[in-house]
């Protein structure tokens, strides 16, 4: 009840502009976009079809076997996963943590959900590195912010 309140006050007194599709933002725990938005944007559940190395999305309806792109076959690592399709609410989230140092909990949520069903079983985490010029400009590192909710939340020890 607490929470409908904040967001219902919150609305009112500091209105958000949906970055996708200008609506209002009612929620605190949506970020920069709309509840709606979020609904129709595209987060990946365990039932799609995706590339077991890049995690690229191939198709709508999943199978238990091991499928390839073959786009990624050059590619220098072992293993990628992804939260969604690089689309709406994901895409304006992700964007705005290049300007502003702050992961919505929606975002969050799915982020940890992705990490804990990964089969990635890590000791230790290090954020890919900025540029030098990039982390002046930016005053943080993007990666590193991300790095910080995984490695809290699964207790995997953190090296910036």
């Amino acid at each position: 009840m607490f929470r409908a309140l904040q967001d219902s006050l919150l609305s009112v007194l500091y209105p958000q502009e949906c970055r996708v599709c200008r609506g209002s933002v009612e929620g605190l725990d949506d970020g920069i976009s709309c509840s709606e938005c979020w609904d129709g944007t595209r987060i990946f559940n365990g039932s799609e079809m995706l590339c077991m190395k890049c995690g690229a999305f191939l198709n709508e309806s999943g199978v238990s076997i091991d499928v390839s792109c073959h786009k990624c076959d050059d590619h220098y690592y072992d293993k990628a996963k992804a939260v969604g399709v690089y689309e709406k609410a994901l895409a304006s989230s992700v964007l705005h943590l290049k300007n502003t140092p702050f992961v919505a909990k929606r975002l969050r949520k799915a982020l940890l959900q992705v990490f804990q069903t990964s089969g990635f079983e890590p000791t230790l985490m290090i954020p890919v590195p900025l540029s030098g010029m990039r982390r002046i400009e930016r005053g943080y590192n993007q990666a590193g912010i991300i790095a910080g909710i995984l490695s809290k939340n699964s207790r995997v020890r953190l090296d910036t």
